[in-house]
């Protein structure tokens, strides 16, 4: 079977719960544009932390529950899966541009120095990557832990099924939402109880902030402003909801300064479709 007739995975580990959605082409396309994809099966899974075990532990667990699930009993390998990872997982960091930097290993190097100066020596046990900003732009470093990386692999191996992609949350939903995105806006992405706000001006990412998000999101939001090194202050917060359980807080939109604005909400597993 051709892979563009395949039928793709797609899987959402979050900070609390994992989802796996499994998706087909949709049917009675208009001839010349490409078919939709709708989903056929999907399953879910919550899980806790179990100290003093990685927090993300849990998650690799109920992964085989949620590919139950969307599976249904029917086989899976020689499948594809695409993996989508809340920001409750990744480390983020921004490398201003150096032209006498090139090549993926040396902007690797500089990266892990960056999140080392940060995190200290836990970076050893990190899997390192970076971002094409492009020529004269800042790149965007993402650091995870390498027994999540490898943990992941193994159970996606165990049933026949190759990671085809992984992507951190906020790359998928800048992917998504980027033109819609205001030129002097900043993107607030909230899923549960977790806000990451990125930064950015027409160069490209500018600074990238993960944490806790308290009851009063507007609250939040100005509170983790006033701690990053911004040469202008936002016109404005775009705001992506990401789960049927974000926003915790109350988001009000159009109050502040700056102003809450609504993106939409997506879910995990399906962000970067």
């Amino acid at each position: 079977m051709s892979r563009w007739w395949a039928e793709p995975l797609r899987i959402g580990l979050g900070a609390a719960r994992v989802d796996c959605v499994r998706q087909g082409l949709g049917r009675g396309a208009p001839l010349g544009l490409w078919p939709r994809r709708r989903v056929l099966a999907r399953g879910s899974a919550g899980f806790a932390p179990r100290p003093p075990e990685p927090a993300w532990r849990g998650a690799l667990d109920a992964l085989d529950q949620a590919l139950d699930g969307a599976l249904d009993g029917t086989a899976a390998r020689g499948e594809a899966a695409h993996v989508r990872l809340s920001n409750r997982w990744v480390r983020y960091a921004v490398l201003p541009w150096n032209a006498a930097v090139s090549g993926s290993a040396e902007l690797e190097a500089l990266a892990r120095l960056r999140f080392e100066q940060r995190h200290g020596s836990a970076v050893a046990q990190w899997t390192v990557r970076c971002g094409d900003g492009g020529w004269g732009r800042p790149l965007l470093a993402c650091a995870i832990d390498t027994a999540l990386l490898d943990g992941l692999r193994e159970r996606l191996d165990a049933r026949g099924i190759a990671l085809a992609s992984l992507q951190p949350l906020l790359m998928a939903c800048f992917n998504d939402w980027r033109r819609r995105l205001a030129p002097d806006a900043a993107l607030a992405i909230v899923e549960g109880d977790r806000l990451t706000l990125a930064a950015f001006e027409q160069a490209g990412f500018v600074e990238v902030s993960s944490r806790r998000c308290g009851a009063d999101l507007q609250a939040t939001v100005e509170q983790e402003l006033a701690t990053l090194p911004l040469a202008a202050r936002p016109g404005a917060i775009e705001v992506a909801l990401i789960g049927d359980d974000a926003p915790g807080p109350a988001l009000r939109e159009g109050e502040g300064d700056p102003a809450l604005r609504l993106l939409g909400r997506r879910e995990l597993a399906l962000c970067g479709a």
